[in-house]
């Protein structure tokens, strides 16, 4: 992990706290300054960033949004970076910044109809991708940005703004002809955030106009807009990746993906990836200009449905499967061998990964007698199951929409695994804040699932000098989950000390760090943050108070 300090920590009474970056992020290789908006007891501020390859310095500006200089490396990785900023007295929640491949570029007003609608700045040079980093400031903000395209192009347009941005916004998205007319209207893509995917028919300026509501529906009945209302727009016609086959890769050995999406040539469409050794997921990009892929990394064997089949496919467990509902009422079928009393966990992804496909899972007998349908699971549309065979044979897994739906982006993920005891912490706080000579408790949630007995002891790595977190030990009970706190000390004699620590959990078969839930469902943070601060002064022993 990198800390960059755009300032030596020094003494503060106050905290900081970080309410949005603008922009959320920046192209590879790339300068950018980037506005913080919070409070901050003291300027310039200093920064952690969750991973190399961005850093921050600082540029002098009064009032309550200050400026930084980004600066993202050649080589730095595709994809959401966490950053936080710090002081001597605490540090801020973690907000996302984006790096990506495109060029970058920042609204300007008016751009509200279109006749003002914003260009690109690129344009001449035949740039193809651009990211429009803007703002539904004020209510009733409209916003237009306009784009060259070729007949035959496909043009994307794609918003980041609840989902990973946090914005308090559900945008609208609409595409606008030469001529004025709209063409295409989205609204909620992945999470409430938007995409457009049209073929050009003509040659021409074509134009994207967005708007927005809150995000927690009110009684506004306008365009709403806020400073909160932030986004990231990219726009395209050129090779843009939508999704492979598979949908994941196995941590041992090649595997070559499939590639689907947008304006690609045949040579676009196949390309073999070799994880990272120890990598939980891999990114991949086809150009300069597109969107990445971000696909996961499984210790497991990785299938693909094959095209064109109607017959039910054997898989053995563990696996992950990658199929496609191609066709309206189509299901795909997966035979398994079970012995009596052996559990398994099916778990469908479709909709959170950005999909149509509102799935569901069914599990039946050979005959095709339905054992288990699930629809929707913990309030989202994907599904998990947990199954148990009560004799040994053939059960089949299937997969279909709930509408009877179908087509060629109808993809999910299943995977299929042996079900087995495990767990999962977490804790609500990201900073821990203790004075020299004192103690505090931290929480952390542990769940356990499937029947985990086995005693769990938490601890803590990447402690400075003079800081002792106690062990922790939690035994299983009635309860699957419960919150145990772990004490924290600080000596009388511990320096002042702002940095990452990781809370630890270990139950002799699984070691794994405690997370911190971020505002993208899917990523998880290790790093709390602890700041020791100078211990409480004791007023008798302040000069001039020596009693007589």
């Amino acid at each position: 992990m990198l800390v960059v300090l755009a300032l030596a920590v020094r003494p503060s009474d106050a905290e900081v706290r970080l309410d949005r970056l603008f922009p959320s992020g920046a192209q590879r290789d790339s300068t950018l300054e980037v506005e913080f908006t919070g409070e901050f007891p003291e300027w310039p501020v200093s920064v952690w960033v969750s991973r190399p390859g961005v850093e921050f310095s600082p540029l002098s500006e009064a009032g309550d949004s200050r400026r930084l200089l980004s600066q993202v490396s050649a080589d730095a990785e595709l994809g959401i970076y966490w950053v936080r900023v710090f002081n001597a007295s605490g540090a801020s929640a973690l907000r996302p910044f984006i790096v990506g491949n495109a060029k970058e570029t920042i609204e300007q007003e008016p751009n509200n109809s279109l006749s003002d609608s914003q260009r690109d700045p690129y344009e001449a040079t035949k740039n193809k991708s651009i990211v429009f980093n803007g703002r539904l400031a004020k209510s009733g903000d409209v916003d237009m940005f306009s784009i060259q395209a070729e007949a035959g192009d496909y043009l994307v347009a794609d918003v980041d703004a609840r989902d990973p941005l946090g914005s308090d916004v559900d945008i609208v998205m609409q595409l606008v002809s030469p001529d004025g007319f709209v063409v295409a209207h989205n609204d909620d893509q992945q999470s409430l955030d938007p995409r457009i995917t049209f073929r050009v028919p003509k040659t021409g300026r074509w134009h994207v106009r967005l708007f927005g509501f809150p995000a927690t529906p009110n009684s506004t009945i306008r365009f709403a807009g806020s400073d909160s209302y932030i986004y990231r727009l990219f726009v395209t016609t050129g090779p843009t990746l939508n999704y492979s086959l598979p949908l994941a890769v196995q941590s041992e050995g090649e595997t070559r993906l499939k590639l689907f999406g947008w304006n690609l040539t045949e040579s676009d469409r196949e390309h073999v990836i070799l994880p990272r050794s120890g990598s939980s997921e891999t990114v991949f990009a086809i150009s300069d200009t597109s969107q990445p892929l971000r696909i996961p990394v499984v210790p497991r064997p990785v299938v693909v449905e094959p095209e064109a089949h109607d017959e039910t496919i054997p898989v053995d467990l563990p696996v992950t499967i990658t199929g496609r509902i191609e066709t309206a009422g189509n299901r795909d079928c997966y035979e398994i061998q079970l012995r009596s009393k052996e559990s398994m966990i099916a778990r469908l992804e479709s909709r959170e990964l950005g999909f149509p496909l509102d799935g569901v899972l069914e599990i039946e007998d050979p005959q095709g007698k339905s054992l288990k349908r699930v629809d929707d699971t913990n309030s989202t549309r994907d599904v998990e199951v947990d199954f148990t065979a009560t004799d040994d044979g053939i059960v089949r897994v299937c997969v279909e929409d709930l509408h009877g739906n179908g087509g060629d982006d109808f993809v999910y993920r299943l995977t299929l695994t042996p079900t087995t005891p495990s767990f999962k912490t977490t804790t609500s706080e990201h900073q821990v804040i203790v004075k020299a000579g004192a103690s505090v408790e931290i929480p952390v949630q542990i769940t356990r699932q499937h029947n985990h007995q086995d005693v769990i002891r938490l601890m803590a790595d990447g402690l400075p000098a003079g800081i002792q977190v106690d062990e922790a030990t939690s035994e299983a009970d009635k309860d699957s989950a419960k919150e145990v706190k772990l004490n924290l000390t600080a000596s009388e004699d511990a320096a002042p000390y702002s940095g990452p620590i990781r809370l630890v959990a270990n139950d002799n078969k699984q070691r794994s760090y405690v997370a911190i839930p971020l505002s993208l469902a899917s990523e998880r943070q290790h790093e709390i943050w602890l700041t020791v601060t100078p211990p409480e002064k004791d007023p008798e022993k302040e000069p001039g108070n020596d009693a007589e």
